[in-house]
């Protein structure tokens, strides 16, 4: 007579401690940017799958003996998460505390007080976007995760408790309701509101769930051996083609998600009702061992990594990240060895006063977040002058609704003469071009929108932003081209964007991971770098014909690191700023496709390319900074101090015939 389901899925298994070890490594692997891991994120979803088995195993186990006692759920909870949690904020906020800089450690403030809430994935889903900060300022970003399982524990339990006692018949077909509309909600919302499909528990929640109907025997019991067998090896295969075929430019979760949480819930499913060579491989002694640290090594491995590439101003080798990951290995395993097996396995704390415990520092880690947020990062710590931070905000200088149109130059009754039109890049020169028309008497109409390049019929796909922004792109443009044209008293269009993001379609330095693609029209394939280039020249031809003269900028020289917070960690470490300069040809190499597009025009009269890397750069360098001081404000837009330089250009580009 086979056992319950409920009762297997209670059962210690080694296999999954091996699970636990695959999923960790893939982790670990792909933020250490090693080669061949390109997936390897999907192992936090392989982690989903399998906390939603063996919490639903406990929980069903409770109510087959009678109810669940949500007391015990969470002191179980409590012992297992928050000891090792609770370290790794203590140890993070010292060492924040010496080295981020004040708008990046009031940052953190913010992410503690989240992390300690288990709402972290809520705090960086409202965070996340194009100009946020480099993951290597967020120590605590991988604590979204934990804040989807949390939310998920809070829920789980009464929904057990419920369905079976009211719905037990019905609680599989219930649940794997619920399991489906969770899947279709991240198919249906990746490309639509991919931030929130990612980091949301609603789009979530259906990998915990699939794990919990393996733990509910949902699914037909593997009695044969070679069943067993065939899905425990199918399982490995899927999870770890995921962690090679996937990429960080892959639209996830959505189907992608499939991938390595079908592969765990196989594994799980076919070692039940006994053992096979997969699942012995998975439980011999170093998966093991690393399976059983996996919760520390998760921990530890993210703010080890991110505080080391930080203060190092640069990407770590790989004999560096190798140190550094050996350092986070260390940690974990004292971690495991101290603080997480103590408490899970000597009640030496009544259940009171471990509640109490728990609270207590959960409210201490709230207030020193929220000291340090509301304490702007606390400056006083660091000795930086103030105009090292100084930065401007790209977006408010022109009214958000689509198509709308701006006044900038000299106020006048009279109809505009010029028009600027562009992206965020249009909105950090915002105040060069107003100063140079103002300088000249000139008065022009603006039209600028954070990632939306002035490039007429096509369509942005950018991850990043949702299928709205997206859409109103396209929108933002064909309006703004149309009152252009119709304007017969605007002579002059000055295009202003960041071109070579959206000419070679990604990122520069600490925003490499972002990726946009153009499309011909919706649906269509991504056009191709010569595609990209005929469809500018396009645009600008377009202008020509509605007989306007046409400025193309070239787009100021990119740098690898954001300028105002590398110069900040440059003095604190006493290195020589020099090593925040940009070689001259990387960075003309950057805007060839840009120049390759003004050679087309060379012989139009009314066309001009209008060059910004000479006012930066000399003898071979490029610089991001002036007298110590940031000319940027991040790694691309411009800065306050950069005006003076940029206005007599702007000028000159106003007046010239």
């Amino acid at each position: 007579m086979t056992e319950p389901a409920t009762s297997r899925a209670l059962r210690h298994r080694d296999d999954i401690d091996g699970l636990r070890a695959i999923a960790v490594l893939s982790v670990i692997l792909f933020h250490a940017g090693v080669p061949g891991f390109g997936g390897g994120y999907v192992g936090v979803d392989v982690f989903f799958v399998i906390s939603g088995y063996l919490i639903s195993g406990i929980l069903l186990r409770e109510q087959d003996a009678g109810r669940i006692s949500l007391a015990s759920f969470y002191e179980r909870r409590v012992r297992r998460i928050f000891p090792a949690l609770f370290v790794m904020f203590f140890v993070t906020s010292v060492v924040g505390y010496c080295l981020l800089l004040p708008p990046l450690f009031k940052a953190f403030g913010r992410s503690l007080v989240a992390a300690t809430l288990f709402v972290s994935n809520v705090l960086y889903y409202s965070e996340s976007g194009y100009f946020d900060a480099p993951s290597e300022a967020k120590p605590l970003l991988h604590t979204w995760s934990l804040g989807v399982e949390e939310q998920f524990y809070i829920f789980f339990p009464l929904y057990v408790a419920v369905v079976w006692k009211y719905l037990r018949g019905r609680a599989v077909v219930l649940t794997a309701l619920v399991t489906a509309v969770s899947f279709a909600a991240s198919i249906w919302g990746v490309t639509r509101f991919p931030k929130a499909t990612f980091f949301l528990a609603p789009t979530r929640a259906g990998e915990l769930l699939l794990g919990a109907l393996i733990a509910m025997a949902a699914f037909p019991a593997a009695k044969q051996r070679v069943t067993r067998e065939g899905l425990t090896l199918l399982g490995v295969a899927l999870i770890l083609v995921a962690v090679v075929a996937f990429s960080a430019t892959d639209p996830f979760p959505g189907w992608r998600s499939l991938v390595p949480c079908v592969g765990a819930a196989l594994l799980m499913h076919g070692g039940q009702l006994g053992t096979t060579l997969t699942a012995q491989a998975l439980a011999s002694r170093p998966f093991k061992f690393v399976g059983q640290i996996s919760y520390s090594l998760y921990l530890w491995h993210w703010p080890v990594l991110m505080l080391a590439k930080y203060w190092a101003i640069r990407e770590l080798s790989s004999l560096e990240t190798a140190t550094v990951l050996l350092l986070a290995g260390l940690l974990s395993v004292a971690s495991w060895r101290w603080v997480e097996r103590p408490f899970r396995e000597r009640r030496t704390l009544t259940r009171a006063t471990l509640f109490a415990l728990a609270g207590g520092l959960m409210a201490a880690f709230v207030a020193v977040g929220a000291w340090i947020d509301r304490g702007q990062g606390l400056p006083g710590r660091l000795k930086l002058a103030d105009q090292i931070l100084m930065v401007r905000g790209h977006d408010g200088r022109c009214s958000k609704d689509v198509g709308a149109a701006c006044s900038i130059g000299k106020p006048s009754t009279d109809a505009p003469t010029f028009a600027v039109w562009g992206d965020s890049h249009a909105q950090a020169a915002y105040s060069a071009i107003d100063a140079a028309a103002r300088a000249v008497g000139a008065h022009g109409m603006f039209f600028g929108r954070g990632g939306c390049p002035p490039i007429l019929g096509v369509v942005k796909l950018e991850p990043e932003r949702t299928a709205l922004d997206n859409e109103e792109c396209t929108q933002q443009n064909r309006l703004a081209f149309e009152q252009i044209a119709a304007a017969g008293a605007v002579t002059r269009v000055l295009l202003v964007s960041r071109w070579p993001y959206f000419l070679n379609g990604e990122g520069y330095g600490v925003d490499a991971h972002l990726h946009v693609s153009l499309l011909a029209k919706p649906g269509a394939e991504p056009m191709s770098l010569a595609e990209r280039e005929s469809a500018v020249a396009a645009s600008i031809q377009s202008l020509l014909r509605a007989n306007k003269s046409v400025v193309l900028v070239e787009t100021v020289p990119e740098f690898l690191r954001e300028t105002p917070d590398a110069i900040g960690r440059t003095v604190l470490t006493g290195r020589n700023i020099a090593m925040l300069d940009e070689p001259a040809e990387r960075a003309a190499a950057r805007v060839a496709p840009l120049a390759r597009i003004a050679a087309r025009f060379a012989a139009e009269p009314r066309f001009r390319y209008l060059r910004t890397h000479p006012l930066f750069c000399a003898a071979g360098t490029c610089r991001s900074h002036v007298d110590g001081l940031p000319l940027y404000d991040d790694n691309s837009h411009i800065g306050p101090r950069a005006d003076a330089r940029l206005e007599p250009l702007f000028a000159d580009a106003l007046t010239a015939r």
